[in-house]
């Protein structure tokens, strides 16, 4: 009996190991996922959200993510208006630029990345969403073309003649005065 009784406590001992070693990771794994600036998304074998980080639902308006369709929540169209389609039926990743269209009608310009979610033997299990959030650097690309676009209509229309100039002095630009000042 003594011997059935140790045999029980060193299993219940190490049951007790693996699963605070098992919390633990899960704590791990938690924190990693809410600490990501990027939305991060799982989908199950039938495309419903198991799994959602802060920044998913903030970037696609909702709080409510876990157990919805994942083809509703995470519409994205490419740069020809033709939707872009997440389900992993042949296990290979995918990724690129597209336009978020959230369920308020919201158009934002993101960077996805889409994987599958493969078991040991390499059957899919579901799919693995990151989008990350392009309105900063597209808003400032605009800010870029417009003050680009002023340079150039201030240059090319000023009074002066103007001209742009290499470091060996080859000219690489110059305004209309320029051009009527030298003939």
């Amino acid at each position: 009996q003594g011997r059935e009784l140790r045999a029980v406590i060193e299993v219940a001992l190490r049951k007790a190991d693996v699963e605070r070693a098992l919390r633990d990771k899960e704590r791990w794994l938690s924190s990693v996922l809410h600490g990501v600036g990027d939305a991060v998304l799982a989908l199950d074998a039938d495309g419903l959200v198991g799994l959602a980080n802060p920044a998913a639902e903030h970037l696609l308006g909702t709080e409510a993510l876990r157990g919805r369709n994942g083809a509703e929540v995470v519409h994205l169209e490419d740069d020809t208006g033709d939707t872009v389609g997440l389900e992993n039926h042949d296990c290979a990743a995918r990724s690129g630029a597209a336009m978020l269209v959230t369920g308020a009608g919201q158009r934002i310009p993101v960077d996805y990345s889409a994987g599958p979610i493969c078991d040991e033997r390499s059957h899919p299990m579901g799919t693995a969403i990151v989008l990350h959030d392009e309105r900063e650097r597209v808003a400032a690309e605009q800010r870029l073309a417009r003050s680009e676009h002023r340079f150039r209509s201030a240059f090319d229309n000023a009074p002066l003649g103007l001209a742009l100039v290499d470091r060996d002095n080859r000219y690489v630009r110059v305004n209309r005065a320029m051009c009527r000042l030298l003939g």
